[in-house]
């Protein structure tokens, strides 16, 4: 279907409404107490899981409770200021991005912008695709990075992406006359798929002494995180990141990859995301690399400090047509996908979720490897873990045509859906971001 025109219109009264909409704590908003639970969809025993919990009755009197591996780190504010309670050493910027979703969900600082402008195509036939608008951002001189912001075509926010915070909002459902996303994806790698999912929303009627404080006056936060500018982490990291790097198989062999990275208060980089490239097919090798390099410690009158930013790594390598380089997933829509499957067995419906009247859709994320096998599967949201096993076990058998990008076999990843209902199992395809 051939596009039709494109549509313009400011981004202002958009994302002002989806926020009065859909966000939790904007101006005349409800007490409230919620629990958020995050995993990674991937690989469910690793490290990315963590529980987010906050009692909120004003912008001025609010507790958040967030734990995670080897972290506790408990936030209230009240009357006489901020008060923090936190033990471990690193507060994970991807866990940031996950109490960013649910209280503030678009940063201010990129979007607030006045000429900004939102898209909108539409078809030959009229119909509108969902409307996004795009910057570039510029952090701390580093090159300039996309950014997009995206919204439903209902107008409820679909998706932020922003130097280090990237998030999906998805199963909207009614709290208090708002709209409020219950299922968040973060892409945080290429291949680490964190799923975030709202197990309790409800009404709080908490009273004033319950965020009373051992501490009558407010205290710092001792992980919290600085962001500093591209010489600043050049100082950290002066002889720390000499990187060898791959032969490539095209593409430029001399340039430079820009990355946004997170440094711990030892000075570890504990997380890193690519901002932009001269040659994506060195990309995982950078990251690979610089994750766990030993930089020198930051500081901030005199005490060591977590700090965020951008890091510019130059390199310089050598063409070789039969190089194994490790490439990034590409993401593909579902008619893309669907058209070069080979074999799809189909899921078997469990007995016992049958006998128990169980049925309902199970949402996996699938990364494809460049010969057609499924690589990687993971599961975003199911209507039984029972469903999810038998939705599993069949898609891991599934195998494609590879799927070709300048002529050269690529990994790419999707969203697939197996809906089973009572009778013959039945599976489609959608597509991912």
């Amino acid at each position: 279907m051939r596009s039709g025109p494109s549509v313009r219109v400011p981004l202002g009264d958009t994302q002002t409404k989806a926020l009065e909409t859909s966000s939790l704590t904007t101006p005349g908003s409800h007490p409230f107490h919620i629990k958020l639970q995050i995993r990674d969809a991937f690989n469910p025993t690793s490290d990315y899981h963590a529980e987010i919990e906050e009692y909120w009755s004003s912008p001025t009197l609010w507790k958040r409770i967030v734990t995670a591996p080897n972290l506790r780190h408990v936030t209230t504010v009240n009357e006489s200021g901020t008060h923090v309670e936190s033990s471990g050493d690193y507060f994970p910027l991807w866990l940031r991005g996950f109490v960013t979703a649910i209280v503030d969900p678009v940063p201010r600082d990129v979007w607030s912008k006045p000429d900004l402008m939102l898209e909108q195509t539409l078809s030959a036939s009229g119909t509108k695709t969902p409307p996004c608008a795009s910057a570039l951002v510029r952090i701390g001189g580093s090159p300039p990075a996309p950014a997009s912001l995206c919204f439903f075509l209902n107008g409820l926010l679909s998706s932020v992406d922003t130097p280090g915070y990237e998030m999906e909002f998805n199963e909207f459902s009614d709290f208090n006359g708002k709209q409020i996303a219950h299922l968040y994806l973060s892409q945080i790698q290429p291949e680490t798929l964190l799923v975030g999912k709202i197990d309790k929303l409800e009404h709080s009627n908490k009273k004033a002494d319950f965020f009373a404080t051992p501490q009558s006056q407010s205290s710092p936060d001792p992980l919290a995180s600085y962001t500093i500018d591209a010489s600043q982490i050049e100082k950290l990291a002066e002889n720390s990141t000499g990187l060898n790097w791959p032969t490539v198989s095209s593409g430029k062999t001399e340039g430079s990859i820009s990355l946004f990275v997170s440094v711990d208060t030892h000075g570890q980089v504990r997380e890193a995301s690519v901002l932009s490239t001269d040659n994506p097919e060195l990309d995982q090798a950078a990251l690979d690399q610089l994750l766990g390099k030993k930089l020198k410690p930051a500081a901030w009158k005199g005490s060591p400090v977590q700090v965020e930013g951008p890091l510019l790594l130059s390199f310089s390598t050598k063409t070789d047509s039969s190089s194994k380089t490790s490439s990034t997933a590409v993401g593909l829509p579902s008619g893309v996908v669907a058209g070069k499957a080979i074999s799809q067995p189909r899921p078997h419906y469990p007995d016992s979720a049958k006998q128990q009247h169980i049925s309902g859709s199970v949402y996996l994320r699938a990364i494809i490897a460049a010969d057609g096998t499924i690589l990687k599967l993971g599961v975003i949201e199911s209507a039984s873990p029972i469903l999810s096993e038998a939705a599993l076990a069949a898609v891991k058998q599934w195998k494609y045509q590879p799927y070709l990008l300048d002529g050269v076999p690529t990994k790419v990843s999707t969203t697939i859906t197996v809906n089973f209902s009572i009778g013959p199992s039945t599976f489609t395809l959608i597509g991912s971001r």
